[in-house]
């Protein structure tokens, strides 16, 4: 494996916080690829999980030959096979948001990872109640999306109720920007990302434990991306191939030609920053408590928003900052409050 049992903490930390960095980097790649439309939203997921895919076979036959692990506990496709499901919602949901304009990374990534919120809702639907740390997370989380979400004081006093409701009125109310819309439409994508993103992390946490070895989670990390091809295949073909392309240009040779170079160098990247947030981070499950790993994952929130300023240029990066840091620390209280491992072994215990 890639880390021993043996190592301490501090090392642990190094190898999250770097896979950490490579999430926050395959979505800056994810936004250089969409955001001016060089490649639709369906050829960048189908190109990029189909080049993920290969990156798996290659290190899986080099490493293990093409045998089955011998240590899988029972049950532990079908939680794979869940897991992938729910990422063909959240890889999708990530994609179509990066499309935008307003979609910036330093924008969007913080409202998508907002799973740990979500998860200590879905907790209270099955009786597992948050503690006090659980409870001051929620709140330190939702202030995080109240700081992305409000430019301005708002206008009406149910505004403050909630930011979905405030995305909702911007659809109703007449004299809308367009930016204004643009910006409900990537939260709302962003937050759809998010509360896939719940069932998403618990399949993660399971699948691990399940897995047995690290052959047993390249397994289940190459099982996810032919999943997620063959889910985004059709609509990929549709897309490119039918009567209404969704291409951008209409371009000369030399242009697709070009745009062909800049797509290949896309999916390879994207590849290779998945496989090794793959193999710096799910090991890591084994080696330190689920709640440890998992909070120092959300810093990725951090690096995506720095990453956004340097990359991109983005606005507002001060008040995205103090976003990214309240959802973090948020993401801290919840996960040290247990909860995400007491929902885990509850919906174990229906069957999962």
């Amino acid at each position: 494996m890639l880390c021993s049992p043996e190592k301490n903490m501090f090392q642990v930390l190094v190898l999250v916080a770097l896979g950490a960095l490579a999430i926050a980097l395959f979505g800056v790649v994810r936004r250089y690829a969409l955001k001016d439309k060089l490649l639709t939203t369906s050829q960048f997921v189908c190109g990029s999980y189909v080049a993920a895919t290969l990156a798996f076979l290659t290190l899986y036959s080099a490493c293990f030959g093409l045998t089955l692990p011998a240590h899988l506990a029972p049950r532990f496709f079908r939680v794979v096979i869940l897991g992938a499901a729910a990422n063909v919602v959240i890889q999708g949901l990530n994609a179509k948001a990066g499309t935008y304009k307003l979609g910036e990374v330093s924008y969007a990534t913080p409202l998508q990872s907002l799973t740990p919120l979500l998860i200590t809702l879905a907790a209270v639907l099955v009786g597992e109640f948050p503690g006090p740390r659980g409870i001051l997370g929620v709140l330190v989380m939702t202030a995080g999306a109240y700081v992305l979400g409000f430019e301005k004081r708002p206008e009406r006093w149910y505004l403050y109720l909630t930011p979905f409701a405030r995305v909702l009125t911007l659809f109703w109310r007449k004299g809308s920007t367009e930016a204004e819309r643009q910006k409900s439409l990537v939260t709302m994508l962003s937050l759809g990302s998010a509360t896939f993103g719940t069932l998403g992390l618990i399949c993660d946490g399971i699948m691990v434990r399940r897995a047995g070895d690290l052959q047993g989670i390249v397994l289940a990390a190459m099982t996810l991306t032919v999943v997620l091809s063959l889910a985004y295949l059709p609509w990929m073909l549709r897309t490119t191939f039918g009567k209404k392309p969704e291409t951008a240009s209409a371009a000369n040779e030399e242009t697709k030609e070009s745009v062909k170079a800049f797509a290949l160098t896309a999916f390879c990247a994207f590849a290779l920053l998945w496989v090794m947030h793959v193999l710096l981070i799910q090991p890591r499950f084994n080696e330190a408590f689920i709640a440890y790993v998992g909070t120092l994952k959300r810093f990725s929130v951090l690096f995506a928003v720095l990453a956004g300023a340097f990359f991109f240029r983005e606005a507002g990066i001060k008040k995205r900052l103090v976003a990214a840091l309240l959802i973090v620390i948020g993401a801290v209280l919840i996960t040290t409050d247990s909860l995400p491992a007491h929902l885990s072994a509850r919906l174990v215990g229906l069957g999962l």
